[in-house]
């Protein structure tokens, strides 16, 4: 059985979601420990002071790798919303589209925009945490 491209799309963002959040749980973990000065070492350090510098080499590494989660999110994001507004104004535009599916476009249309803008004062409320 073949996926649709929806799918596999959909599946993409949900694993890219999945490594942005684990990538976040990450980072603040480490930070909380290089904070208090303590806690547990990296996997593969060692004690003494190189351990200090491969903690911190290692948190800057997972807000590396969380940043680059965060912008192909992004990415994608706002590729996807780019071609849903482009498919609605393909249709809102033709004048073989009858009043009755311009009027559904445009209502769908707006339910979008104010999904999109919940979805990003929740996400802004996350981040603020």
């Amino acid at each position: 059985m073949r996926s649709s491209p929806r799918q596999e799309r959909d599946f993409t963002i949900a694993q890219l979601q999945q490594a942005l959040d684990s990538s976040r749980r990450r980072a603040s973990l480490l930070e909380s420990q290089l904070a208090s000065g303590g806690g547990m070492l990296l996997p593969g350090s060692g004690s003494g002071g190189s351990s200090r510098q491969q903690q911190q080499q290692g948190v800057k590494d997972v807000l590396a790798q969380s940043a680059l989660h965060l912008s192909k999110y992004n990415q994608i994001r706002d590729d996807y919303n780019r071609l849903l507004y482009k498919r609605t104004s393909a249709v809102s535009s033709s004048k073989a589209a009858s009043q009755q599916a311009r009027m559904l476009v445009e209502e769908a249309t707006q339910r979008l925009t104010k999904e999109i803008q919940e979805r990003e004062a929740e996400a802004a409320l996350y981040s603020a945490r």
